[in-house]
């Protein structure tokens, strides 16, 4: 809060945006060091803190530039820290304390975009996040973990304070009826088929760093929020109908949200619909992880999710700085943007290449991971069900990437110019969102397996160079000296 108020310079305020960072990750990495939070948790809420920081290093000057209203800034930070202590809850109580404080926060920030928005109030959106946050998210929500509760039966107030590690599996058999009101609050924060409807509009109609946390950060919510639940609840002879659920919205999801995602024009809503495919192929693992729990499964969850956040926020980071250097974010009459910005199209590449699943990014590790989980003890029906899935994810994934990719080339049938230039500072914070999608490939130290984590190290200056290289070889004159 601090770095809000007058009298600080800018190098004092992005130092204590950095300090503050580092506090978190201090206190997350003390939490897991004395068991109190599992590794799953521990994972995302660190990559939730140093992607977090680096798009609030981002959202300094994107604010600035777009004549955002201070309280922009202060909602994302405030986000962004209890995104992090949503992570690192390490029972029900705080779980759902923050997870509530997030919700009123994001939607804060896209009640701010479309106030922001040249084409004015997006009532549709605002209608759909309202509809989400303050009813079903908050009251249903409430019902899961009330539910939770009443099948423990015995379960106290104490329980509600006992750590997820100290909290033992409920043996008894839960009842038919209360299986969706476990499960339907943390589908709908994925937002996977069916109940997808209100991410498009919202993550497009929030400013771009407020969509980069909401879709890269956020809506993995859901699968946090899965994870406690079937850590904590035997569903028993239901767990494979969870599963088939999973499987059944997780293919729908990558084919509808693949497609949509290539048929989009405005970039925002491409990410947003990319989101959908990429939560549906994170459904069909953890479907896997339901009826084929093993380490290389829980693994192949956890970068999945972490793959997510990387290319995600650096892609919807990239768009704000599309918009204001063109006007607009109708990416399909845009080329040259490696020339205008070279230093953001390494990051931005990064992340495309990620999507691409080229070796030595997480993308590619997520895949090879995924795949190797499902072959490793042999096919059934199911495994080859989710494989199949899988490929159709690979596939959406680089046509999407295609299409995105369009923007960097020099050359083209371009009908935009830019009409703003974008500072160095804007462009090394992408590059840096943009290197974490090679850096995350750090995440398998955490599974012990030091030849898979050797081999991928060995890969992870490639995609670095292909990016450099390419960034090098497009620029030229500038769009902008060029259109004068």
């Amino acid at each position: 809060m601090p770095s809000f108020k007058k009298g600080f310079s800018t190098t004092q305020i992005l130092l204590l945006k950095i300090s503050s960072a580092i506090l978190l990750a201090i206190g997350v990495y003390g939490l897991h060091a004395n068991g109190t939070l599992d590794i799953f948790g521990a994972v995302l809420a660190v990559s939730t803190i140093v992607s977090g920081s680096i798009i609030s290093l981002y959202a300094y000057d994107y604010f600035r530039i777009s004549n955002y209203s201070a309280s922009a800034s202060i909602l994302l930070d405030l986000l962004i820290i209890s995104l992090t202590m949503t992570y690192s809850s390490f029972n029900i109580l705080a779980l759902a304390a923050f997870w509530t404080i997030s919700e009123v926060l994001a939607y804060g920030l896209i009640k701010e975009g479309e106030e922001h928005s040249y084409e004015g109030s997006l009532t549709s959106s605002r209608g759909f996040i309202f509809t989400s946050t303050l009813t079903f998210e908050v009251t249903v929500f409430t019902m899961i973990i009330t539910s939770v509760l009443l099948v423990a039966g015995a379960m106290s107030f104490q329980n509600l304070l006992k750590s997820f590690p100290d909290l033992t599996t409920v043996e008894t058999t839960v009842p038919a009826y209360l299986i969706p009101l476990l499960i339907a609050g943390f589908v709908t924060k994925a937002a996977t088929v069916p109940l997808h409807f209100w991410l498009p509009s919202a993550h497009s109609a929030a400013p771009s760093p407020a969509s980069a946390l909401l879709s890269g950060v956020m809506t993995p919510l859901g699968f946090l929020g899965l994870y406690r639940v079937v850590s904590l609840v035997d569903f028993g002879e239901y767990e494979p109908i969870i599963a088939f659920y999973l499987i059944v919205s997780g293919i729908f999801s990558i084919i509808y949200g693949g497609l949509q995602a290539t048929w989009q024009r405005d970039g925002k809503k491409m990410l947003a619909y990319a989101t959908i495919s990429t939560n549906g192929f994170i459904s069909l693992i953890f479907a896997l992880y339901l009826l084929y729990p093993s380490e290389y499964v829980f693994l192949a969850l956890l970068t999945s999710i972490v793959m997510h956040t990387a290319y995600k926020t650096t892609l919807f980071a990239e768009i704000g700085l599309v918009e204001h250097a063109y006007g607009s974010r109708y990416i399909h009459g845009l080329h040259g943007f490696s020339t205008l910005m070279p230093l953001s199209s390494i990051g931005g590449l990064l992340a495309v290449f990620t999507m691409l699943g080229i070796p030595g990014t997480i993308g590619f590790t997520s895949k090879v991971l995924s795949v190797y989980a499902i072959l490793y003890q042999g096919l059934d029906l199911a495994k080859t069900i989710i494989l199949i899935g899988i490929a159709f994810y690979i596939a959406t994934s680089i046509s999407i990437s295609i299409n995105y990719f369009k923007i960097y080339l020099r050359k083209g049938k371009g009908v935009l110019q830019p009409v703003h230039r974008i500072g160095t500072r804007p462009q090394v914070v992408i590059l840096a969102l943009g290197t974490l999608n090679v850096l995350y490939n750090f995440t398998i130290l955490t599974s012990g397996f030091t030849t898979i984590a050797l081999i991928v190290s060995f890969t992870m200056i490639v995609p670095v160079l292909i990016a450099t290289l390419f960034s090098i070889t497009v620029r030229g004159v500038s769009p902008l000296e060029h259109a004068g």
